[in-house]
């Protein structure tokens, strides 16, 4: 078997079954002359079987099995192939009737998942059994001989994936939904590859897509979506009667106004239905003059306009919807055409190319001259064999499992995922579409382990074969589950443009550096001892008794693994993990939206007569349709389908898991869109309806590049008359920045989820490996392909757990010393072996030294000294408006709060200061009042809950801003409220008690070596302050004798050098 660990094809023979496995990209090449094997079997799973150009490809078995599967299979020239498994004949005149019988045949399997013109006319399978031999003849007395007995034909399976099918079945599942987004996704995802089938169709089927059929259905649909685009802007420009502009143009009376609004909710119902209009109307003139009637009237006023616009309203024809529309009638034909095309595949491939004859019986040999009869009696005939073709559905339909054919193999999966990974598991975003590629064949291939009762089918049965008798696999369904629910979660992964360890750039965790090293220095010689192990295995001739000795350490490994991944699930879904951190930045980040949105619209309402003359746009929809945009890769938006995600496992993830995970951030889908305003309109209204509500986060979302962001901004700003530009731009920009910040930290959500299902995910395997697998597996084959992922699989994900740790010590250094830049960290990329990261933890140790050095380098500076004030922030009037309100009413008292953004110059007292790291953080409210009795020394205390959001920018010494998420830190304040009436009363001597934060470490004293030891914060983020008053707790609290509001802030800093204004706003990415 080959050994090399990025060997893309192995091969390995057992004592009854030859093995090939292959995940080539450039194919598995066939060739007859050089293809021959011993065994009963041979199987062989390819991603791709090329047959050469040859003037003849036969292949014969003489009566063996064989198994062929692949994805495809591509013909070089060669216009036939044949592949017989048949019987070899009886010998003639044997003595031997064992000789004298013909043999039987040997079963063929086929399975290509994409199957292709060529594969069902090029193609030959024979099955037959061999023909017995004549019988022995004699020139004496005696009677001829017997003929051998015919053999048994063999068994012809071949199951298949058809482009037809999966055309079939797109259009099938579409019919449900809104008869616009019927004929717009049949449009980008279905018309494209009819056309190209259309003029590669081979012309002897009898049922094909042809180009009159194809024409047809293209000028039905064109038709539907423009129709349907025409009615969405009639619709866009009725909504305008009943929300005129406030100064001049049209005003619009009662009448004209119901008049419009009763048509434009018809029409919205027509689009929202799933039953399409009866046909396209010949003319559609009558809208256009509608619409302009409607332009006119709203830009110039007048009786007469107002009377023209209501008259195009009350003649407006009736739109009548049928289920026999021009539009389902194009439909139902194309789904006709495409399923009669999977029949007619079906067929030729169980009879046209399929022969299972029996072997007929040797006729019997000749008698001695003058003996009658002449000859002997003719063999016996062999059974006759059967033939089948299934096409399967990959889509978890229970159907797919009904098959006896064993058409995956666990190790080749295994083979093909770790393909995946290599072209995912790099900083290079241009390669992770082939790892989507690959990642969603496997999650098609697999599918069917999602029908109920898998276990029990006659694919589990098939598979099972191949374990036991044959010995070519071990576990195949559990192996096979572990790798359907890794492909499932990187698919969702990559989908959402993140990185193989999940994070945002700028996540930072708070611990330690040196707690992340711990880990580090206990896992590598693990991983040092796996690696040994797996040298002396993979060794050329080893012996079969030092395999074993190496499983045991795999064995004894396995334990390892178990806590590799518990620690996983701890550093996603633990306290400061990426799952909580993110989850409370969503939280943060949402309530900020709706205000950003209603400050926009006010300042678009205010010049709405400007802009009715200056573009038709639907301002609601648009700017909805920006609350779904999110940034994503470049490289990804090539891919035209990013698609659902693979969730399902994730929404049924429970706390039984002992793992919380908020539902309602599970994005069900994402697009994408291009650079213009149309495009991401057209995107959002096919996935929403045109409706969507900004305090769901779970709803879809729209990707877009950095470039198609930054032109769709721009073109906003195109549409804006110049004298509002300023107001409106700043505006707009605030508004989508909060969107995009949100909309980043529910993409951050969802990938830390899917790193979180594959944690548990392994800890399951694992945890099965410990309590049953390790004693099973000291009783197979050292040499079976299965023992040898195994022992991949325990060293790639303790290569993949160091990894991902020395990625989270770099970032802690990050944060504690801002010089260390994000090219200097573990950044994405192959897995690693021992000496490798063993050096990536010498250069991360040396960059901490580089930290602390400079940090003692360039002393922090203490403040304010003892017993003095620190440095003071007024509140803005409308934050502390907001905070004296009631937010949320209890039933048993009230809750205050307001979240509120202190950027870098808004705190006079710290401009000057570099790096600064808070030790107490205070909010004096004086005039508060409590109606609690005080405690014996008179004292009123008031609790407050004070927290920094966790998006913060520490800004270094040269005024560089380094911008960082981590999860959020809350202090608590209290302070006594009866003695603080005025701003002097804001004294140290009236706070009472400390803060925990002073013991954070600031780049002072000794060097941190305790996993306990947190970075420090620093004032730059989004605050958020809440007061409880209950019946326990800030009794009878009363605000109204509050004018003014401080934060106050203490703690250590590094001196600012000199630098501009420019310089100091500038952020280190």
């Amino acid at each position: 078997m080959s050994t090399d660990e990025n060997s893309l094809t192995y091969i390995f023979q057992g004592g009854d079954a030859t093995l090939y496995l292959s995940v080539d990209p450039q194919g598995f090449i066939f060739n007859p002359n050089e293809f021959s094997f011993t065994t009963k079997a041979c199987y062989i799973y390819a991603e791709t079987i090329i047959i050469p150009n040859a003037n003849t490809f036969n292949v014969h078995t003489n009566g063996q099995t064989l198994g062929i599967f692949c994805n495809q299979m591509e013909f070089s020239g060669t216009k036939s192939a044949t592949f017989d498994v048949s019987g070899n004949n009886g010998t003639d005149n044997a003595t031997n009737q064992g000789d004298l019988n013909g043999k039987n045949s040997g079963n063929f399997f086929l399975y290509v998942e994409n199957v292709t013109d060529p594969v069902f006319h090029y193609l030959n399978i024979r099955a037959c059994g061999g023909t017995g031999g004549r019988g022995v003849s004699y020139t004496t007395d005696n009677v001829g001989g017997t003929g051998g007995n015919g053999g048994n034909g063999g068994n012809a399976n071949v199951v298949f994936g058809s482009t037809f099918f999966n055309l079939a079945d797109s259009v099938h599942k579409n019919l449900t939904s809104p008869w616009p987004q019927q004929a717009s996704n049949v449009s980008v995802s279905v018309l494209p590859i009819v056309n190209i089938l259309t003029n590669t169709a081979n012309t002897s089927l009898q049922v094909s897509y042809n180009a009159t059929q194809a024409s047809t259905w293209q000028l039905a649909i064109s038709n539907y979506n423009t129709y349907a685009k025409t009615l969405q802007d009639l619709t866009a420009s009725l909504a305008k009667i009943g929300n005129p502009p406030s100064r001049t143009g049209g005003h619009p009376g009662p009448g004209l106004i119901n008049a419009a609004a009763a048509l434009q909710k018809t029409i919205n119902m027509v689009l929202q239905g799933v039953q399409s209009p009866s046909s396209v109307p010949a003319d559609t003139g009558y809208i256009q003059t509608l619409e302009q009637a409607i332009d006119d009237f709203m830009k110039k006023g007048g009786q007469a306009r107002e009377q023209t616009v209501t008259n195009c309203i009350s003649s407006f024809p009736t739109i009548s919807v049928s289920s026999t529309s021009d539009l389902a009638n194009a439909l139902q034909d194309f789904l006709n055409t495409s399923i009669g095309l999977v029949t007619e595949v079906r067929g030729i491939l169980s009879h046209n190319i399929v022969n299972t004859n029996r072997g007929i019986g040797g006729l019997g040999g000749y008698s001695g001259t003058g003996v009658s009869p002449y000859e002997g009696a003719q063999g016996t005939p062999g059974k006759s064999g059967s033939s089948s073709a299934q096409n399967l559905y990959f889509d978890g339909s229970p159907l797919d499992s009904t098959t006896s054919v064993p058409f995956v193999f666990p190790e080749q999966c295994r083979m093909l995922l770790n393909l995946a990974d290599s072209y995912y598991f790099v900083a290079n975003p241009n390669s992770w579409a082939t790892a989507i590629t690959y990642y969603q064949r496997l999650v098609n291939r697999l599918s069917f382990l999602d029908a109920q009762n898998v276990g029990t089918s006659n694919l589990a049965s098939a598979l099972q074969y191949l374990a036991f008798p044959l010995q070519l696999t071990w576990n195949p369904l559990n192996e096979l589950a572990s790798i359907y629910t890794t492909a499932q979660n990187r698919l969702s992964q990559v989908k959402l443009g993140q990185d193989m360890f999940g994070h945002s750039e700028n996540w930072v965790p708070r611990l330690s550096a040196a707690y992340y090293k711990q880990r580090v220095e206990a896992m590598l010689p693990q991983l040092q001892t796996m690696e040994t192990a797996i040298a002396t295995f993979t060794t050329q001739n080893q012996t079969t008794a030092i395999k074993l000795e190496q499983c045991k350490v795999g064995i004894a490994n396995a334990q390892a693994g178990l806590q590799s991944a518990q620690d996983r699930i701890q550093l996603i879904s633990g306290q400061g993990g990426l799952l909580p951190t993110y989850e409370y930045q969503i939280q943060t980040t949402m309530p900020l939206i709706q205000p950003a949105l209603d400050n926009i619209n006010q300042q678009l309402k205010a010049i709405a007569e400007e802009l009715i003359i200056s573009s038709k746009t639907n301002w609601d929809d648009l700017l909805n349709a920006f609350s779904m945009l999110a940034m994503c890769p470049e490289a990804l938006m090539g891919i035209t389908e990013i698609g659902t995600l693979m969730y399902k496992t994730s929404t049924e993830l429970t706390n039984n898991d002992d793992v919380e995970v908020n539902k309602s951030y599970v994005i069900k889908q994402v697009e994408t869109c291009g650079s213009t305003l149309d495009s991401l309109n057209e995107t959002f209204k096919q996935n929403t309806n045109g409706s969507i509500d900004l305090n769901d986060p779970g709803a879809n979302l729209i990707f877009a590049s950095q470039s198609d962001i930054d032109s769709l901004l721009n073109e906003f700003s195109n549409i804006i008359p110049p004298a509002y530009i300023t107001d409106i731009d700043k505006a707009f920009k605030a508004y989508t920045d909060l969107v995009l910040k949100r909309n980043g930290y529910i993409t951050s959500y969802n990938t830390a989820l899917q790193l979180l299902l594959q944690a548990i995910n392994d800890q399951a395997y694992y945890q099965q490996e410990n309590n049953t697998w390790s004693q099973e597996l000291l009783q197979l084959n050292p040499d079976l392909p299965a023992i040898m992922f195994w022992l991949e699989k325990n060293r790639d994900d303790l290569r993949f757990q160091i990894m991902q740790h020395l990625n989270y010590e770099a970032r802690a250094n990050r944060f504690w010393g801002l010089g260390i830049k994000l090219t200097a960290m573990i950044s994405p990329g192959p897995l690693q072996g021992v000496t490798d990261l063993q050096i990536d933890q010498t250069n991360l140790d040396s960059d901490f030294g580089n930290c602390l050095s400079s940090l003692m380098d360039n002393n922090m500076n203490q403040w304010p000294a003892e017993g003095q004030s620190g440095s003071f922030y007024a509140l803005p009037e409308n934050v502390l408006d907001h905070l004296k309100t009631v937010t949320t009413p209890t039933t048993n008292g009230l809750i205050y709060s307001v979240c509120f953004a202190i950027n870098n110059g808004d705190v006079q007292n710290l401009n000057s200061m570099a790096n600064i790291r808070l030790s107490q953080v205070r909010l004096w409210l004086p005039g508060a009042t409590l109606t609690s009795a005080p405690d014996p020394q008179g004292n009123q205390i008031l609790s407050i809950v004070i927290t920094q959001s966790g998006d913060e920018t520490i800004y270094d010494q040269n005024g560089l801003g380094h911008a960082f998420v981590h999860d959020p830190v809350s202090v608590q304040f209290e302070y006594i409220c009866n003695k603080v009436l005025t701003f002097n009363d804001c004294v140290p001597t009236h706070q009472w008690g400390l803060q925990g934060l002073s013991g954070d470490y600031n780049g002072t004293g000794a060097i941190p070596v305790g996993s306990s030891v947190t970075a420090p914060i620093g004032p730059y983020s989004t605050w958020t302050v809440v007061i409880k008053s209950t019946t326990s707790v800030n009794i009878g609290l009363d605000l109204s004798g509050v004018t003014i509001a401080y934060m106050e802030f203490g703690g250590r800093s590094q001196a600012l050098l000199q630098v501009t204004e420019t310089e100091s706003k500038k952020e280190c990415k």
